[in-house]
């Protein structure tokens, strides 16, 4: 149990000051910027607790089809592109309607339980 605490702090401890450096700011790729957000969520998986990092947005769809999918651009603090990735679409990922808003989300990363374990032995 108290592996785990150690692992959960070493996790926000490194969300509150590296998270904020490498995507300070997160823009949908469309001619107006769409603020996005990163989600961290924990979870349960076989050797304790997961943790995953989350983009979701909230898209408007002005095209006349249905998207399944936006691409999002990452920008740093300069307004430089540093990545891309892409964020599916609607509920059950089945897109969003011609005129219609909806969530837009991507797992970007997942870090399992195993891998904090041994983040908290190594620094413990």
């Amino acid at each position: 149990m108290s592996l785990r605490i150690i692992a959960s702090f070493w996790l926000l401890l490194w969300c509150s000051f590296l998270l904020p450096l490498s995507a300070s700011k997160v823009d949908a790729h469309e001619k107006n910027k769409t603020p996005c957000q990163i989600d961290v969520i924990f979870e349960d998986d076989q050797a304790g607790v997961a943790t995953y990092f989350v983009l979701r947005l909230q898209h408007k769809n002005q095209s006349r089809r249905t998207i399944e999918a936006v691409s999002v651009l990452v920008r740093d603090t300069t307004d430089k592109i540093i990545r891309n990735s892409d964020a599916i679409c609607g509920d059950g990922n089945e897109g969003i309607d011609a005129g219609d808003t909806g969530q837009c989300e991507k797992v970007l990363q997942i870090i399992p339980a195993r891998c904090l374990t041994k983040l908290a032995m190594t620094l413990g």
